[in-house]
């Protein structure tokens, strides 16, 4: 599992990070590979990725030359609409006002 975790946080971009194509990297069937999974993060494959790419896309925000799309991007979200989703439903509000109340911004 630590091959697959490590290769995910490396390639959040990559093309095909789903539970079947990590399953494979792992050497393991899909079923196993989530009963794995889950007893050693205590989470789902899904939301894992998800926590592991919202971690990139906070770090990323603090950049304000950075578009929110960009930022949506470079963290792995296929999409904004997905990217501004799970954002709220993990962070409790949209990338835009998590970055006015947690980035630093430059003194006037």
């Amino acid at each position: 599992m630590i091959l697959v975790t490590d290769y995910i946080k490396n390639n959040l971009t990559a093309d095909d990070l789903s539970q079947s194509a990590m399953a494979k990297l792992a050497g393991v069937n899909k079923d196993y590979f989530s009963r794995i999974f889950h007893s050693i993060t205590g989470m789902n494959y899904n939301r894992w990725l998800n926590t592991v790419r919202l971690e990139k896309a906070t770090e990323l925000l603090s950049d304000p030359d950075m578009s929110l799309t960009e930022v949506a991007m470079h963290s792995g979200f296929q999409s904004i609409s997905s990217f501004n989703r799970v954002f709220r439903e993990e962070k409790g509000m949209s990338s835009r006002e998590y970055r006015m109340l947690f980035a630093p911004s430059d003194p006037l």
